[in-house]
């Protein structure tokens, strides 16, 4: 049975994109997945910390972290085998963790065909002043800039890798989001639930703003915005 798999870049909406799948009789809630409150989400991250650790010992090897993305991550004969046996007792339930992105290249690609890809994009100005509070209330320094910087990152990674396999990407903030969640159920032929009770208006707690975007950032945005248009 496959396992669904959220890419996405941190602070985008990744986790609430999980408890709304989540939320379908056809996805089960595996044990490992912690949906507790966290200080960083009141409602709960739905990540399996076992995976997490996982992904940032990959990074750790590479010179590299979830602040400081590597740009080529490799991956052991041994670590792909422990993305193996994650994916087995991950069957019929989802994993999430931003990282992913990162460690998805000669990687979890590798296990495609056991794979439900779903992405997620936000605004790239509210990702990044939320990454910068994240990170300096952990005592890493972190600007608007790198909050931005880390947006690209995440998300040319993210650019590549739905063009490449083709799956649903949604846009967090999209006045259809909750539709377009409706959509991924239908795409992967799961039952839709009667609404999503796990949904919230004030999860999306900054609103769209204007910002002078670096060209770069500009063309990623417009890009992903087309996609997420069209699959």
């Amino acid at each position: 049975m496959e396992c669904f798999f959220i890419l996405g870049c941190h602070r985008s909406g990744t986790s609430c994109l999980s408890s709304l799948l989540c939320e379908s009789p056809d996805i089960s809630l595996n044990k490992k997945i912690n949906t507790d409150s966290h200080i960083d989400n009141q409602n709960g991250m739905y990540e399996a910390p076992d995976v997490q650790k996982f992904h940032d010992k990959i990074l750790k090897a590479n010179n590299g972290s979830w602040h400081n993305p590597p740009e080529q991550v490799i991956i052991t004969e041994s670590q792909l085998k422990t993305m193996q046996k994650i994916l087995k007792q991950f069957s019929g339930s989802f994993i999430k963790d931003p990282r992913s992105i990162l460690c998805f290249e000669n990687g979890w690609d590798k296990y495609r065909d056991n794979l439900h890809l779903v992405g997620i994009f936000r605004e790239p100005i509210q990702v990044a002043r939320s990454i910068k509070k994240v990170a300096n209330d952990r005592k890493i320094q972190c600007n608007l800039q790198d909050g931005l910087d880390l947006w690209f990152k995440y998300n040319s990674r993210l650019l590549d890798v739905v063009k490449t396999y083709k799956f649903p990407l949604l846009d967090f903030n999209s006045p259809t989001f909750l539709d377009d969640m409706a959509s991924v159920c239908g795409f992967f032929s799961i039952k839709c639930p009667d609404g999503f009770v796990n949904y919230a208006p004030s999860l999306k707690h900054q609103e769209d703003e204007k910002f002078d975007y670096d060209n770069k950032i500009l063309v990623l945005y417009d890009e992903l915005k087309k996609i997420s248009h069209s699959w």
